[in-house]
């Protein structure tokens, strides 16, 4: 039975797929892109499409349909008590041009000319009774041009796919006649099709492992962003969903748990045998961040906030905020982080690209009302963005006297070479994708060094300290972070907290909720005796450390000096500055008909605007 299927959108005509925004005064909905600035069609949208000509076929008696089927393969909607179940189909990312089409369209300068042709600003307005436009209604749209679109469907539920759900869809797609928005005015006709694709393996074979990365005890995990995802920070959020700026640790855990059944012992593996770092960006010379300290602070009303060319201004920012000297006007700071939240110990300050959708319920009720926006159900969700394919490092630690060798190896296999679907709404268009390459990591021990009557303490991860009795605590201590007897100084510290409630998929609720000092933060103790013996510089406390949390960064170089200094950083590498949007394209790749189709368009409006 397959359990993957492709779906092919062929356009005939202009088509609108926008995610809620705009580009201000210039334009009011903007056109769904790619990561490489290509229109794309986010599958939920091809999904209600489907689902609304489903449930027609449905209501009129065609055998095949029923109101069940609709609502096992698209998911039911939402009842009395406002849940709804999953459907058995998940609509995978978003529909994008083929590879076949994409040759001539990514890379240089005249790749990305090419693709301002692919769309078109059109204008329109209300008109009243009369005919006349009505007044303050004129907006202008993005459409992007006709072209093919390929989008991913993958059975999700339980136990064997139906033998007929490729069938069904397939019928679906056939008699939907437009797909996306303004489809009551022309726009989006399409003819579209769903046909089974080649099966993957259902868990990679643990002979491609490399015989290094099956006797390492610690892993680094690359992952190289492709799709957009999110990563909810709280449970609950005013206005939009917030999302982190890099994969989680319990992400990383969610899809090990959920690629392999077959561990000899599962629960070593999952509940402190093995750490699952969360993941952080690559600087732009290789380096990788760690997050931005709170305890960084800038002017006020710095235009960069401290940053200057994408490093730390270390002639504005400092390392806490400066006392004011006698006779100085006193000048207000702000945290470095709220421009950038990661840093690499070289001085760049990186921000993940991150964006925001627009979503809104639907009605349900009177078939006159049914599928319109509802009132006062507008929300959005901010998402991390897949632009230029941005990479990520984590680090994935065992402990060699619990987790076997044999489960190790099925650990790796199900990272190395894989694309992993992270995030949250993985049926949907987000639950992001990267590409993961894992390879063994030497154990790098750095020290403290010693003679330190102070340090500074960095969360790598959100921290969840316990006190003595095991209990829950974010009043930091000396022991809970594994430090010799010392007094902790409040005022030379940088401390936030958060509180969330994750969810396991697994038993389909939420998990026990978590208070945590966040990531970011800077712990600062007073030591009673200067440090005489050896510290290790890294490590894990409190609890939870199996999905991430818990890594500290004692006395990092940046951190130390005294309260006002300029922070210090290591020299960096030479950094490739060409940026990727200017990068030539590959020998041979030549250009497919619609770059030369977007070629002739381009010639005919310099024809006409000469004529």
């Amino acid at each position: 039975m397959t359990r993957r299927a492709v779906l092919t959108l062929e356009f005939r005509s202009w088509w609108l797929s926008g995610t809620g925004g705009g580009r201000g005064r210039l334009l009011d909905a903007a056109c769904c892109r790619d990561a490489d600035g290509l229109p794309a069609m986010p599958m939920t949208q091809v999904k209600g499409a489907l689902r609304e000509t489903a449930a027609r076929l449905a209501a009129a008696g065609r055998a095949e349909w029923s109101g069940e089927k609709v609502a096992r393969l698209f998911g039911g909607r939402a009842e009395d008590d406002g849940r709804s179940s999953a459907g058995a189909v998940a609509f995978l990312g978003d529909a994008r041009l083929p590879e076949a089409d994409r040759a001539g369209l990514v890379g240089d300068a005249a790749a990305r000319e090419r693709r301002g042709m692919l769309y078109r600003r059109i204008a329109a307005t209300a008109v009243d009774e009369r005919g006349a436009a009505r007044d303050r209604t004129l907006r202008y749209v993005e459409a992007a041009a006709p072209v093919t679109l390929e989008g991913r469907l993958e059975w999700m539920a339980a136990g064997s796919p139906d033998a007929d759900w490729v069938a069904l869809l397939d019928a679906a797609a056939a008699a939907t006649a437009a797909f996306g928005k303004g489809k009551a005015d022309g726009y989006g006709a399409a003819l579209a099709r769903v046909a089974p694709t080649g099966e993957a393996p259902a868990k990679p074979a643990p002979a491609g492992v490399s015989p290094a990365l099956r006797r390492a005890f610690r892993a680094r995990l690359r992952l190289t962003q492709t799709r957009p995802a999110i990563f909810g920070v709280r449970a609950a959020t005013e206005g939009a969903h917030k999302t982190h700026p890099a994969p989680t640790g319990g992400a990383l855990l969610g899809w090990a748990a959920g690629s392999y059944a077959d561990f000899a012992d599962p629960f070593s593996v999952f509940h402190g045998g093995v750490r699952f770092g969360a993941a952080a960006p690559l600087a732009p010379d290789g380096s990788v961040c760690a997050p931005m300290p709170k305890l960084f602070m800038a002017p006020k009303h710095d235009p960069g906030g401290g940053i200057r060319d994408g490093r730390i201004d270390t002639e504005k920012v400092r390392v806490g905020r400066p006392r004011p000297t006698d006779g100085a006007a006193p000048i207000q700071y702000a945290p470095v982080e709220e421009g950038a939240p990661f840093l690499s110990p070289t001085g760049f300050a990186v921000k993940p690209a991150r964006g925001q959708r627009l979503r809104t319920a639907t009605e349900k009720g009177r078939a006159a009302e049914k599928g319109r926006a509802a009132e006062n159900q507008l929300f959005g969700y901010e998402h991390l963005s897949a632009a230029g394919k941005p990479e990520f490092v984590a680090l994935v630690e065992r402990n060699a006297a619990v987790v076997s060798d044999s489960d190790w190896e099925k650990l790796m296999a199900a990272f190395d070479g894989r694309t992993l679907r992270l995030g949250r709404a993985r049926g949907t268009s987000y639950g992001g994708e990267f590409l993961c390459a894992a390879e063994p990591v030497e154990d790098e021990t750095a020290m403290v060094p010693k003679g330190a009557d102070r340090l500074r303490v960095l969360a790598m991860s959100d921290l969840a300290l316990a006190d003595e009795f095991g209990a829950p605590c974010v009043a930091p201590g000396h022991a809970m972070l594994g430090l010799p007897p010392a007094r902790f100084v409040g005022a030379d510290s940088a401390l936030s907290l958060r509180r969330w409630a994750p969810w396991n998929a697994t038993l389909g609720a939420r998990d026990v909720e978590r208070q945590v000092v966040e990531a970011g933060s800077v712990l600062t103790f007073d030591l009673d005796e200067p440090l005489d013996k050896d510290l290790p510089a890294r490590a894990a406390v409190g609890l939870w450390r199996e999905s991430g949390l818990g890594q500290i960064w004692i006395a990092p170089p940046f951190l130390v000096g005294d309260v006002g200094d300029p922070p210090r950083f290591k020299k960096s590498r030479a950094v490739q500055t060409d940026a990727a949007d200017e990068r030539e394209s590959p020998a041979g790749a030549g250009t497919s008909r619609l770059a030369e189709w977007c070629d002739r368009r381009k010639a005919q409006e310099k024809e006409r605007a000469h004529a």
